[in-house]
């Protein structure tokens, strides 16, 4: 691969997911930071387990967003051409013009080169805010969830580059953690009761287990 021309100048780099919807409060914003992936051997090939969130380096923060799913539900104008609902991700320009110098024998050589220079992205909640009442959800399958570089060169200018994700051959993978402070079920989670509690609770993985005695 290599970007079109020469005397490359970057505009901006973007990172787009498709939007699928939402449960909670669709007016209670979100924040989501973008960072870049340290995690080693991170291939499509590889399972990952879902209660063990996978390395990046928290240094190296790439870009930052707040939305609510009133905020994502619409499409968006891109060059004047009508793209499906997104989340919408601005890069910073410094990961930008690094992206923009990588050759056609170095970084854009082959796959496996691309995948050590960028080994993926970690696309992190705030999940500290008092303001999270919301899950939005994403789409990584839509051909509009992608990496866009817009740039210009010497002759020409509104151009862009999109690196697509391939649900095939891509690398993903989702952690989840939940917590019970506060909750009803905090009151019942490990009580240490040897008569057991008289209410149980379950919920999807990674949840809640219980272990269910029957005297005789």
């Amino acid at each position: 691969f290599t970007f079109d021309g020469t005397g490359q100048t970057l505009d901006s780099v973007v990172l787009s997911l498709s939007y699928n919807g939402y449960t909670g409060d669709s007016s209670a914003p979100q924040t989501f930071r973008v960072y870049r992936m340290s995690e080693p051997g991170f291939t499509i090939d590889s399972n990952y387990a879902y209660n063990r969130a996978l390395q990046y380096n928290p240094g190296e923060l790439l870009g930052t967003v707040t939305v609510s799913p009133l905020s994502l539900r619409d499409s968006v104008s891109i060059y004047g051409e009508k793209e499906t609902a997104q989340l919408r991700i601005k890069l910073s320009n410094a990961f930008g013009n690094d992206l923009l110098q990588q050759k056609s024998d170095g970084a854009f050589a082959t796959d496996s080169s691309f995948r050590e220079y960028l080994k993926g992205f970690a696309i992190v909640p705030d999940t500290n805010l008092g303001t999270n009442r919301n899950m939005i959800y994403l789409d990584l399958a839509n051909s509009n969830t992608k990496l866009t570089v817009f740039y210009k060169n010497s002759t020409d200018d509104s151009l862009r580059a999109t690196m697509s994700f391939d649900q095939y051959a891509s690398a993903h993978a989702n952690y989840f953690t939940r917590n019970y402070n506060g909750s009803q079920v905090g009151r019942f989670i490990n009580t240490g009761n040897p008569l057991g509690d008289s209410i149980l609770f379950l919920n999807a993985s990674p949840g809640l287990y219980t272990k269910l005695t029957i005297p005789g």
